[in-house]
């Protein structure tokens, strides 16, 4: 299945690695946007998460390929190569993300 987002443009590519410790976000941006059949590529997102434990990154990265979707902020920041607006976002939706977490685990009380 092709990870390709047509509206935005990119990939969204996304592994676990022993390559890395914690969680990592990157956007790669092609000096000269190709064209396929699925439509036309200008870069693409990096969702790399370690290859042992930290199963949270996992969620992290699942919530920051949501926020692709639904904040086109963050995309513009990443391919502007804006570091500080993109983890401001990042870092917002992700608060937003655990507070909903906690309350619904208060609700059923698993907390």
């Amino acid at each position: 299945k092709s990870t390709f987002i047509p509206e935005l443009g990119i990939y969204l590519l996304h592994c676990r690695t022993a390559a890395v410790l914690h969680c990592r976000v990157g956007y790669l941006k092609l000096d000269t946007p190709l064209t396929s059949g699925e439509g036309t590529i200008s870069g693409a997102i990096l969702l790399l998460a370690p290859q042992s434990g930290q199963d949270e990154c996992v969620e992290v990265i699942s919530r920051i390929s949501m926020l692709l979707v639904e904040d086109k902020r963050f995309l513009q920041a990443l391919q502007r190569g804006d570091a500080d607006e993109g983890r401001m976002l990042a870092k917002n939706a992700l608060i937003k993300y655990y507070q909903n977490q906690i309350i619904k685990k208060k609700g059923d009380g698993t907390l």
